[in-house]
């Protein structure tokens, strides 16, 4: 299951990071920021496209090496557990003004962040205990 959970994240942020670096305004609108000027851009390109695509690349090397697949997953449930943490005290402050639809997209990112999390910590379960086969 950690290999499966792997790959799974590796291809989402393949996805994510080449949609970013390849449609930056429609990606940026699409979650409610719109960079502007060439730092804007920059930052956008840097941070929205080369960190998803280095994560990309980090989740696949975990999922291909089985001595990395520990780390892969405590990796990535602490990125998941503050993602998710911070994005649930956004929507109680958000949802203190208005309905918690007005998050848009955001909305539905954090749903699937959740299940990322919460199925990251499914497979961290199923590990072979440490010194085991």
């Amino acid at each position: 299951m950690a290999r499966a959970w792997l790959l799974l994240n590796s291809v989402l942020y393949l996805v994510l990071g080449a949609w970013c670096a390849l449609d930056p305004a429609t990606t940026s609108r699409f979650v409610g920021l719109e960079p502007t000027g060439p730092a804007g851009h920059t930052e956008w390109m840097a941070v929205y496209g080369g960190l998803e695509l280095g994560l990309c690349a980090f989740f696949a090397w975990a999922a291909l090496r089985p001595a990395l697949q520990q780390a892969g997953l405590l990796f990535g449930l602490c990125l998941y557990g503050g993602i998710v943490l911070l994005r649930s005290v956004a929507a109680v402050q958000v949802s203190l003004d208005c309905d918690l639809f007005a998050m848009g997209p955001a909305l539905g990112m954090w749903l699937l962040e959740v299940l990322l999390l919460g199925s990251g910590l499914l497979a961290w379960r199923r590990l072979p205990a440490r010194g085991s086969p």
